[in-house]
């Protein structure tokens, strides 16, 4: 009975979240199904080869797709981290880490759609959504550890902005199995080697979000 009305709380929650943002929402979806097939057309227009559909296809989604991920959950968090009675530790005295995982899970069902466009292009195109869900994890963790160790939001989305602009721009991240983005096309050795460590830190982080989490409850 406890649980059940726990996870109803948790759905209202999650459809007040949306209900807020879901204006902002249009911005991830202009991304996967308009600005993204757009430049793909325009590649296979200009050059008539699908093979540089495919590569420009693999560039696009390891440089926006991730990004996007954490958009509507950044949003949706702002009134519940930063109000003055940081109501994200006092809700029904139940912590929030569920919702995260509902926005994530959201967002990964909207990429997976656009890859079923994609699929008319591109081959090897679901090896390629498991780097983006891959990616997407890692992104959201990262995001999700430090609003809850940080207390506000503009921390997060500075740390998931230098940390995209290091590993897409400058490839300086400390750790190269750190980085999400990879020129290569996507593989089950390019898995093995690099896409399992970063799904492993992403856990760790989101980890590390869950125990800043407690440990903010247990001292309010």
């Amino acid at each position: 009975m406890r649980a059940g009305k726990h996870l109803e709380r948790e759905r209202q929650l999650f459809l007040f979240q949306l209900k807020n943002v879901k204006k902002l929402l249009a911005v991830p979806v202009l991304l996967l199904f308009a600005v993204i097939p757009l430049v793909l057309c325009a590649v296979m227009k200009k050059y008539g080869d699908v093979y540089y559909v495919e590569e420009n296809f693999v560039i696009l989604t390891q440089y926006l797709v991730p990004l996007m991920s954490v958009w509507g959950m950044g949003f949706a968090f702002v009134e519940l981290i930063e109000a003055d009675g940081d109501e994200i530790h006092y809700v029904n005295h139940r912590m929030k880490d569920n919702l995260v995982l509902l926005w994530l899970l959201l967002y990964l069902a909207v990429v997976a759609l656009g890859c079923v466009a994609a699929g008319i292009w591109v081959g090897n195109v679901w090896l390629e959504y498991l780097r983006m869900a891959i990616s997407s994890c890692f992104y959201t963790s990262l995001f999700f550890c430090v609003m809850f160790w940080s207390g506000s939001m503009t921390v997060p989305f500075l740390a998931v902005s230098v940390y995209w602009l290091a590993s897409i721009f400058g490839n300086q991240v400390p750790f190269g199995w750190l980085n999400c983005y990879d020129t290569r096309f996507m593989s089950v050795e390019l898995l093995l080697d690099k896409y399992v460590y970063v799904m492993l830190a992403a856990a760790a982080l989101y980890l590390a979000g869950y125990m800043g989490n407690r440990r903010k409850q247990r001292y309010h």
